[in-house]
């Protein structure tokens, strides 16, 4: 049976056709949901297992809801593969504005992570951060951009992009702050390669 199942006036729709193309709806939406985590007053979680074959690139959500730490602290990144965090052979670049100003940096964190934003002391440390990771389960450098907009003593945007040079094939990840402990929602998607 083509998919969609098209239908003419006096047709029978039969639940199967209904049910199929309901189906084939679902499939177009281009991203899917892996999996999510849930950290709860942690200095870091580690996702395991959610990238795979079955997609190139991936989109990270992350809203933390609160930060332990008595100052702002940055929220990073880094890669992992058989439950081991890769620490090395990161490159980036970031611009922060903040108040009317711009500012930019290279390698923000050194090469041992990347960047995702930052996160402001107290239940009113709210960011939303999206981040998206292209290629990491292929043996190929993985490309990276992070965007963030939150409150600090003002409204904040943060751009963070970056590559892990090496080829690698990465199946999971690891977010952490520098200081204190964040609480907050996790989501993963993959976004379909066709």
């Amino acid at each position: 049976m083509a998919l969609p199942v098209t239908f003419v006036a006096g047709d029978i729709l039969e639940a199967a056709q209904l049910n199929s193309n309901f189906t084939y709806v679902e499939g177009l939406s281009g991203l899917t949901y892996i999996t999510q985590a849930t950290p709860s007053a942690v200095s870091s979680i580690s996702i395991n297992n959610c990238f795979s074959s079955t997609y190139d690139n991936y989109l990270v959500l992350f809203s933390p809801t609160s930060n332990s730490s008595a100052a702002t602290t940055g929220i990073t990144m880094r890669l992992r593969v058989a439950g081991t965090d890769s620490s090395t052979n990161y490159v980036s670049e970031r611009l922060f504005a903040e108040a009317g100003s711009v500012s930019g940096i290279a390698n923000p964190n050194g090469t041992d992570e990347w960047i995702m934003s930052y996160c402001k002391s107290g239940a009113n440390g709210q960011v939303s951060v999206r981040a998206e990771l292209f290629k990491p389960f292929l043996a190929t450098p993985t490309g990276y951009i992070a965007s963030a907009f939150g409150v600090d003593s003002s409204p904040f945007l943060t751009i963070n992009n970056g590559a892990h040079t090496a080829s690698t094939s990465f199946d999971g990840f690891t977010v952490a702050v520098d200081v204190g402990t964040i609480t907050g929602t996790i989501r993963v998607y993959g976004y379909q390669n066709s």
